[in-house]
């Protein structure tokens, strides 16, 4: 049964908002071979995107978070730790960036109550970083790759985020294994030099929803299924409730490079 459409708003525009449609029932824990690929993962310098009524979206320059923001928003001491695990220079600079941006948009969304430097974090069951005990319960997301950085912060609703470069010498590397029987089906379909930019889509579609559940790599995306016009997200299997998303998808484009950006919220659980 599909749910009535409603829409997000990215910048002035509005995108249709596929909502829901629950489950077949438990699955085993899935495996994670899913995750090899895409590539190079590039992102481009945006002013704020704002999504409508609690939430809002992000995307910055890794230089221009420097510049602009690390002094007011420091990482802590945690985050300093994790980003020495990076074994590349860009890689550590790209986390940093993403979690100073973070909390500034945290603050941002308090109206300042709370400085930026006093967000503190938890880790939830499947390893998505939540709020703290004694915070106000804001619920965010981020996604990071080559020079950029985006977040999405939600006031009441469960948030996922992703953005992607649709680099065109990719295209060759469409991942089928993660695809369902449909979209293997619609992506086969479309001309040689269309099926990277919407198997991108699809796959920015399912991340966003999958970090919004806070699963991240532990769902199996042949378990959900991303239809188009309208926008529509089907779990066919889920290891945990039925849910009901928002789901908006746009693309944007920067020096000639088109990239996929979406954003998922948890409405409800059934």
């Amino acid at each position: 049964m599909q749910a009535p459409t409603s829409s997000l708003a990215f910048a002035k525009r509005d995108y249709p908002v596929g909502r829901v449609v629950g489950r077949q029932g438990p699955r085993p824990h899935p495996t994670a071979h899913r995750r090899r690929i895409l590539g190079s993962r590039l992102s481009i310098p945006q002013p704020d995107l704002q999504a409508e009524g609690t939430t809002s979206i992000l995307v910055a320059s890794v230089g221009a978070v420097q510049r602009t923001l690390r002094d007011n928003a420091a990482p802590d001491a945690v985050e300093m730790a994790c980003a020495e695990t990076y074994r590349q220079p860009a890689d550590r600079e790209r986390y940093l960036a993403a979690r100073v941006l973070l909390r500034h948009a945290l603050s941002k969304a308090v109206g300042g109550s709370v400085a930026p430097a006093d967000w503190k974090y938890r880790e939830g069951p499947f390893g998505k970083p939540m709020m703290a005990a004694g915070l106000p319960p804001l619920e965010f997301n981020v996604s990071h790759s080559g020079c950029c950085v985006a977040v999405g912060v939600s006031m009441k609703a469960p948030i996922g985020i992703d953005l992607e470069c649709i680099d065109p010498e990719q295209r060759s590397r469409v991942i089928y294994d993660v695809l369902t029987e449909f979209e293997r089906d619609r992506i086969q379909k479309l001309p040689a030099d269309q099926q990277w930019a919407k198997f991108i889509r699809i796959w920015t579609v399912k991340e966003a929803c999958s970090k919004a559940l806070g699963l991240g790599l532990s769902l199996d995306f042949e378990r959900m299924e991303v239809q188009f016009d309208p926008l529509r997200v089907r779990l066919l299997d889920c290891p945990v409730s039925a849910t009901n998303f928002e789901v908006a998808t746009t693309t944007i484009a920067r020096n000639g490079r088109p990239y996929s950006l979406s954003i998922a919220r948890i409405v409800d659980r059934i």
